[in-house]
């Protein structure tokens, strides 16, 4: 009789072990979700994101705006909406022409739903219409404009070089273009030799 009491006792044990296991698993999974999200927690603590300035519609300017513009919809709540309202919300903060564009592509009204099906038309729209010989001209008339620091002036001319895809010649061709371009008081021919 002690052997099956004894018995007894180990099997309460062990249950009572597996319950308490059970619990702490429980109360893990209950903290889990209390936990918020770290944007929405910094949203809710006052550390929120500015939208993206309006797009200007220029080819130019569209991977910029578009970075922009996912850092901030990955850095609030904008990330947990419907993806209908994501696109609203990127349509909005483009600004006015961009429905207009949006209504010239070929989109169901359900791929005009979709975030990535809209993105990837006004990256075609946008990117395909940068031309190496556009860029080149916009780099190779570049000049400091008053008022511009000679830090500035260089980060642009190494940002357009580099779209000019100059390959191996990239470095000396901004440098000549800082030579030629760079504001001098007393700009004249022998300010080069």
């Amino acid at each position: 009789m002690e052997a099956q009491v004894e018995a007894l006792q180990q099997q309460i044990a062990h249950q009572n072990a597996v319950l308490a296991e059970l619990g702490k698993q429980l109360e893990a999974e209950k903290q889990k979700k209390l936990e918020l999200p770290a944007n929405l927690l910094n949203l809710l603590c006052g550390n929120s994101t500015p939208p993206p300035k309006p797009f200007s519609f220029r080819s130019e300017d569209w991977t910029e705006w578009i970075t922009r513009f996912e850092q901030y919809r990955t850095t609030t709540p904008l990330q947990y909406m419907e993806e209908d309202q994501q696109v609203s919300k990127m349509l909005y903060y483009m600004g006015g022409k961009a429905n207009d564009i949006l209504n010239t592509f070929k989109l169901t009204e359900e791929e005009k739903k979709s975030l990535s099906q809209v993105q990837r038309k006004f990256n075609s729209h946008y990117v395909t219409k940068k031309t190496k010989l556009y860029i080149r001209a916009r780099f190779n008339t570049r000049e400091q404009k008053e008022g511009e620091s000679a830090d500035e002036f260089i980060t642009d001319l190494q940002t357009l070089g580099k779209k000019c895809e100059f390959n191996t010649m990239t470095d000396e061709l901004i440098r000549d273009r800082l030579v030629v371009g760079i504001h001098r008081k007393n700009k004249g021919a022998n300010t080069y030799l």
